[in-house]
C-alpha cells in the first residue's frame, strides 16, 4: 500500500526512526565481505568503508520517496545507525536524504550499541 493509504497506522506518531544500512542504503554486501578475522572495525572504516560511503553505496529503491513523503505528511524523520556519523554522512548527503532528516544519531554518539534503547 502507498504511504498515504497507511497513515492511520501512524496516527498519533510525530516522528519515525530509520536504520541506515540495509534499510535506506544498500551497504550490507560491503560489510559482509569484510574478513573480520583479519581486519578491525577501525581498519575497515579507514581502508574500505569511508570511500564506499562517500562515492559508491547506493540508496535503496523507494527509500528517498518514502522519506520525502513522510516529511510531507508532517512526520519528523531521523536515522539511528551503528555506522559512524562521520562515515555515513557523505552518503546520506550524496543520495539526497539529508534534506529530509531532522537528525542522525550513531551508536558512538550514545556510547552503546543498538541492543540498548539509548540510541532510540
Amino acid at each position: 500500500m502507498a504511504i498515504h493509504q497507511k497513515k492511520e497506522y501512524f496516527h498519533g506518531k510525530r516522528g519515525l526512526i530509520f536504520d541506515l544500512d540495509g534499510t535506506l542504503v544498500d551497504s550490507m554486501m560491503h560489510w559482509r565481505s569484510i574478513n573480520w578475522a583479519q581486519v578491525s572495525l577501525e581498519e575497515a572504516y579507514k581502508t574500505i568503508m569511508i570511500d564506499l560511503y562517500k562515492n559508491d553505496i547506493p540508496i535503496k529503491r523507494d527509500a528517498l520517496e518514502a522519506i520525502r513523503k513522510f516529511t510531507e505528511l508532517g512526520y519528523k524523520c531521523c536515522i539511528a545507525t551503528a555506522t559512524r556519523t562521520s562515515v555515513c554522512l557523505p552518503c546520506i548527503e550524496r543520495v539526497g536524504l539529508s534534506e529530509y532528516l531532522d537528525f542522525i544519531v550513531c551508536c558512538d554518539d550514545v556510547g552503546r550499541n543498538k541492543m540498548h534503547p539509548d540510541i532510540y
